[in-house]
């Protein structure tokens, strides 16, 4: 173990949270140099929403580590060195997580990946309708402005098939 002097500004915070990153994602262990970056890395920043960006960031940076040791640590001294000007909901946020039993930790982790993936399917699904809104009331003003036929509109706009046997539910 040794000391040496080191100045946050002198860290070059994008570069190292980057490579950090990558070792996580890659399943590999970290050195201590690196653990020890990632609790005093936000504290580089001389903005302060520079520094509540990069807390955040760290921490999910940090929730991604495989080994739960480590993980634990890494999070408890995030807490310990940024605490003075942390957001209390990431506070709040690490606290949860660390007290939290793994089973507890997994439920939480599937809970959140399931509202995601209701979200994402909730927003597809409103595109579609506003795509297929959109495709009507284009025809229905080629029909009125025109005085075309339905299904000459639907040739001049190239409906597929498909949008095709939805639309003429939609016109009868």
């Amino acid at each position: 173990m040794y000391t040496h002097e080191a100045f946050l500004t002198e860290i070059e915070a994008t570069k190292e949270k980057e490579r950090i990153e990558q070792t996580i994602k890659a399943g590999e262990r970290l050195s201590e140099e690196d653990i020890m970056l990632i609790c005093v890395m936000a504290l580089s920043y001389e903005q302060p929403a520079d520094q509540q960006r990069a807390i955040r960031e760290l921490v999910e940076m940090a929730k991604g580590i495989k080994d739960e040791e480590t993980q634990r640590f890494t999070l408890g001294a995030i807490f310990g060195f940024t605490d003075k000007v942390m957001e209390q909901e990431v506070a709040e946020d690490i606290i949860r997580r660390l007290t939290m039993t793994k089973i507890g930790r997994i439920y939480e982790e599937q809970k959140l990946a399931y509202g995601k993936k209701m979200a994402e399917q909730a927003a597809a699904q409103a595109t579609e309708k506003t795509r297929i809104d959109t495709l009507y009331e284009n025809l229905k003003n080629m029909i009125e402005e025109l005085g075309t036929s339905l299904s000459k509109a639907m040739d001049v706009l190239k409906v597929s098939d498909s949008d095709r046997e939805i639309l003429m539910k939609r016109f009868e």
